[in-house]
């Protein structure tokens, strides 16, 4: 039924929580990084800091480093492995449409040197909530026909 202890109709697909819903997942020690080396359009992989591997089909942002911010993509990773040096290399679904910088600037600043090479977000995460089809075809009664 729709229509909660409370009398509240919720309609169909609703999680609806009269207290605390807590969901747990594998916890990543890294959901950022950076890129390694440049990362050029028509490229179909890229190299990032740090060893943590993501797994194969997440979704990945690669922000802009240029000044339009929407030159950003969202990526979906068909490979990773680690590298020698520490880094995590994945391959991607598709190719880049943009070039992204990957090198530091070697710009000293007081505040050390200029860091501007493109991060890399993991945008998946391993808990998903989902319906079957079947609530599609069940139509429960409105309040308002009751």
């Amino acid at each position: 039924s729709t229509q909660s202890t409370w009398g509240i109709y919720v309609g169909q697909k609703t999680l609806a929580v009269a207290g605390r819903v807590e969901f747990y997942g594998i916890q990543y020690a890294r959901t950022w990084s950076k890129l390694l080396s440049p990362a050029r359009a028509t490229s179909s992989s890229i190299e990032v800091t740090g060893p943590e591997l993501w797994p194969v089909g997440s979704r990945l942002v690669v922000t802009s480093t240029e000044f339009d911010i929407n030159q950003f993509e969202e990526v979906t990773v068909t490979a990773a492995s680690n590298s020698s040096n520490g880094s995590a290399t994945y391959t991607l679904q598709s190719i880049l449409i943009q070039s992204h910088y990957g090198n530091p600037t070697g710009i000293s600043t007081t505040l050390g040197v200029l860091d501007n090479r493109a991060e890399v977000g993991l945008l998946s995460r391993n808990i998903r909530i989902t319906s079957d089809r079947t609530c599609l075809l069940y139509t429960s009664p409105s309040p308002r026909d009751s």
